[in-house]
């Protein structure tokens, strides 16, 4: 081996060697409580897929998630979630991110808390609120009950909570108000 190519080699066994020495990292990535409580399964970094039909309606990322139940599906509580929703033709429609959520794998209920935002690209068009609901079986919809700040190309608005269709084409805000001096957060 030629001295440059001998130097290379024992830096890179060096470099391997050092990273192979770095301790486990300790702790989850979600509330430090729910160590403490009985969950079946816990996940980090994971993907759920909903298809309906062989047609992707939404897929649900999670940086960490506990499941209860007695065989784990009863709910899943998440940290660091986004929900992306999909067109019946499959395209990207709108997201939904926030800080923790739950969700019901049976009924595919979901709930957002904490800076929960929708975002809907397409219509450039972003609500913002503590809490949100996604509820695609049931009453199919998305709604959240608490202060909501909606934002558009157009306007910004405000109001005590926001009620829309699974198509985003009919959002209602709730006690709606206009103007920066109502809607600040």
């Amino acid at each position: 081996m030629s001295p440059p190519n001998l130097i290379l080699a024992v830096a890179l066994s060096g470099v391997l060697a050092l990273s192979a020495c770095e301790p486990e990292p300790t702790g989850t990535l979600a509330d430090p409580t729910l160590d403490d409580v009985q969950w079946v399964q816990r996940g980090i970094g994971v993907r759920y897929q909903v298809t309906v039909g062989g047609v992707r309606t939404s897929t649900l990322d999670a940086d960490t998630t506990y499941s209860f139940g007695s065989d784990g599906q009863d709910s899943i509580v998440m940290s660091g979630m986004r929900l992306d929703l999909f067109e019946d033709n499959g395209a990207a429609q709108a997201y939904i991110t926030s800080r923790t959520g739950m969700m019901v794998p049976l009924s595919q209920l979901m709930y957002a808390r904490g800076n929960a935002v929708l975002d809907i690209p397409a219509e450039q068009r972003r609500i913002e609120s503590d809490t949100m609901y996604f509820d695609p079986r049931g009453e199919g919809l998305v709604r959240s009950d608490v202060f909501t700040i909606m934002i558009d190309a157009e306007k910004t608005v405000c109001g005590t909570g926001f009620v829309s269709d699974l198509g985003f084409r009919n959002i209602e805000i709730s006690g709606m108000m206009s103007g920066d001096q109502f809607c600040r957060r």
